[in-house]
């Protein structure tokens, strides 16, 4: 072996060590800074976890959804070949053998031509990128980070392309049978020629070398220190990926937080959350379809998911190198004045110290102004939890589980909510409903239908009527169409009446976790005595909160929407229609607690569709998953919109456009919101916006009249 071949390894063993050691030393400080989060279940359904990194990690599943995301998955996939070749040239580098070659010519020639087609497209591919960020859409940030990375993939790929053309100068292709399996860089040989003799192209040849490894290792040191550190997050975020209900909310458990003297509930610091959602700060992309997709985004709010994710890692960065320095510090200095005391309260008492100096001299996670706090109080009240930041994230971040636990902490800690939920706390701890309306009147609603109390012998369905079903005026009219849907159609059911109770999502949304479980076990109770088993509720937010977020306090029922349970009677033919109906044009607009968070898409279009008469006008490009929220939920029912456009109005205008002159719901706060939309469109004599079961109630065959009594003799 040549001596420059010699000196050569030994410089690139430097170099390489070099950059794993700067490498290693940042993933090293981003570790410790998962073990000083708390714990997070994420652990079994093992084989689940492998199928979810192949298909979002290795198959880009969530990626592929959009034109862009194609070019996104394609550079990565032409990376993972390229992360091949340069197993291929460090092997090279200390052996001079090729590493594909020892499989034999056939597989060595396949790799060639697979590592020179995979440098073509992502070099297509980054040049497109570098285009795309020059018109910057919307939801890109201008980002050096970006343009650094971009200039770094650049430069590997046409080095590649360069270095493979420098190793085949003397044959100008290789072939595997009529097929060259180095076109691209075939087509860059004759550039060679103008380099002179061989000695000069093998010293540009060493150049491009180490012009091409500098980048590689210049990258390698880059990736946890910028926007690229989702190279390192996202595969482990999506192995982690929760497969409990989506739709349920973290559960507190107060017995154990008062049994480890806890003084504040929720989240008010980084390392306060589990682990998994500092792992989600990892694995966020920048790409913005959080942002692209959010309702309050849209209209002007000041939340924006990407940026308020970021702050929880801003959070935790500044925090956790505080942190570990002072702990460490104070480990050695207790090692040393007190070494009789245990190694476990040395660790214990070290870990306080260090918060106490973090809490003294980093930035606030949460505060009123952005100067107070990296997340604002109202980014955060800005929130709908409509779910469609997660819904579309290719690395399956969970952002509403953070809000939530920051949002629980202004509630339950700092009692820093507003005004308008104030009342509404009050409400639902006086009259267990967000209006405040006595439970005697929640029985109200039903005068006149003979609807009989619930009894397990006699009844085969609980009726939860919900809060608005039993006392909103408006609603009222849904839950009596239901009613009349299900007596048309056999099915036997019953209501609690004045028993009834919130299910308590308008208090847990809100973060007011203490109230929501005080509520639902107090509704459990009522249930498993009255052995109530299933549940048929025209609520989504009711739904959801008795199907999966019960279970999680012991309430264990099966629980149905009346747009699933209409769709099977219709289906089962035990529901006949009538086709006298007046014709309509309806639009119908997903609920996001029925949609997007519970996947039940189909069976309120099957239960339109099945109108005669009817027309479905869906709003192009925000129906099903990409649905626009209505502005209810998360507690926005019951506060203020005074920033930006109202985004009952923005989702009223998409669905105008579609030339209906229906608005089909299945849930009453979109009843609410979309009914408020039309008025304020002045649309109310065109516009039409009708509950699922008033379409069919509406549709059902007419009884006959009762013939009149003959006049007396």
């Amino acid at each position: 072996m040549q001596p420059y071949f010699i000196v050569k390894a030994l410089l690139f063993t430097f170099v390489l060590v070099l950059a794993t050691v700067m490498f290693w030393q940042r993933c090293r400080e981003l570790f410790a800074y998962l073990q000083l989060a708390q714990p997070s279940d994420r652990l079994g359904d093992w084989g689940r976890r492998v199928g979810s990194l192949i298909r979002y990690a290795f198959l880009q599943a969530r990626v592929l959804s959009k034109w862009d995301g194609f070019v996104h998955a394609l550079i990565f996939w032409g990376f993972l070949i390229l992360m091949l070749a340069k197993l291929d040239s460090m092997v090279h580098t200390y052996t001079l053998y090729r590493f594909w070659a020892l499989f034999g010519e056939v597989p060595e020639k396949i790799f060639l031509l697979l590592e020179n087609l995979a440098c073509t497209w992502v070099l297509v591919m980054i040049l497109w990128a570098a285009v795309r960020r020059l018109l910057r859409p919307r939801r890109l940030k201008p980002s050096r980070d970006a343009k650094l990375i971009l200039s770094f993939i650049l430069l590997i790929v046409v080095t590649e392309l360069f270095m493979v053309a420098f190793d085949h100068y003397d044959v100008k292709a290789v072939y595997l049978g009529p097929v060259n399996v180095i076109p691209v860089s075939s087509l860059l040989i004759p550039l060679l020629d103008g380099l002179g003799g061989q000695p000069t192209r093998a010293l540009v040849g060493e150049l491009f070398f180490w012009t091409h490894w500098g980048v590689i290792l210049s990258f390698l040191v880059l990736i946890p220190r910028s926007k690229h550190l989702h190279l390192l997050g996202a595969m482990p975020n999506v192995f982690f990926k929760r497969f409990t209900a989506r739709s349920a909310l973290p559960k507190m458990d107060f017995e154990a937080l008062e049994a480890a003297g806890a003084e504040s509930f929720g989240v008010s610091k980084a390392e306060e959350f589990p682990w998994k959602t500092i792992l989600d700060t990892y694995a966020c992309t920048q790409c913005g379809w959080c942002n692209e997709y959010c309702p309050a985004n849209l209209t002007g709010k000041p939340l924006a998911p990407r940026e308020a994710l970021h702050g929880i890692l801003d959070d935790m960065d500044a925090r956790g190198k505080v942190i570990l320095a002072t702990r460490r510090a104070e480990l050695q200095r207790l090692a040393q004045e007190k070494p009789e005391l245990p190694l476990a309260e040395r660790e214990q008492q070290a870990l306080a110290t260090a918060k106490a100096k973090a809490d003294e001299v980093a930035k606030p996670l949460l505060g009123e102004t952005e100067e107070a706090g990296w997340i604002t109080h109202e980014v955060l009240w800005s929130c709908t939890m409509c779910g469609a930041c997660e819904a579309h994230c290719p690395e399956l971040i969970e952002h509403v589980s953070a809000w939530i636990e920051l949002r629980r902490y202004l509630v339950l800690t700092e009692s820093s909510f507003a005004p308008e939920l104030a009342t509404t706390f009050r409400n639902l701890e006086n009259n267990s409903n967000p209006w405040g309306i006595s439970s005697s009147y929640r029985a109200d609603w039903a005068e006149g239908l003979e609807v009989p109390t619930f009894d397990a012998a006699a009844h085969e369905y609980l009726f939860f009527v919900g809060c608005a079903g039993c006392t909103d005026d408006r609603d009222k009219r849904v839950s009596r169409a239901l009613v009349e849907v299900l007596r048309a159609a056999g099915v036997s059911f019953g209501i609690l009446g004045t028993e009834e109770r919130c299910c308590g999502d308008p208090a847990r949304r809100p973060g007011n976790e203490y109230l929501y479980q005080s509520l639902a076990t107090e509704n459990i109770e009522l249930f498993q005595g009255k052995k109530v088993q299933k549940i048929v509720t025209a609520c989504p937010h009711c739904f959801n909160t008795l199907a999966h977020e019960y279970p999680q306090l012991g309430g264990q029922f099966q629980v149905i929407h009346h747009s699933q349970l209409i769709a099977e009677l219709l289906a089962g033919g035990r529901l006949k229609l009538d086709g006298g109906g007046p014709a309509r044009r309806v639009s119908y607009h997903d609920s996001c607690y029925l949609g997007r968070w519970n996947d039940i898409y189909d069976a309120p279009r099957e239960v339109v569709t099945a109108l005669p008469g009817v027309t479905l006008h869906e709003p192009a490009g925000t129906n099903r998953k990409k649905g626009f929220c209505c502005g209810a939920g998360g507690g926005r029912m019951w506060l203020d919109e005074k920033i930006g456009k109202r985004v009952n109005l923005e989702r009223t205008d998409q669905l105008l456009a579609t030339g209906a002159d229906t608005f089909a719901v299945a849930c009453p706060f979109c009843m609410t919101m979309l009914s408020d939309g039309v008025k304020d469109r002045a649309k109310e004599e065109q516009i039409k916006v009708l509950d699922l079961a008033e379409l069919v109630a509406g549709a059902l065959p007419k009884k006959p009249a009762a013939p009149e009594a003959p006049p007396p003799a």
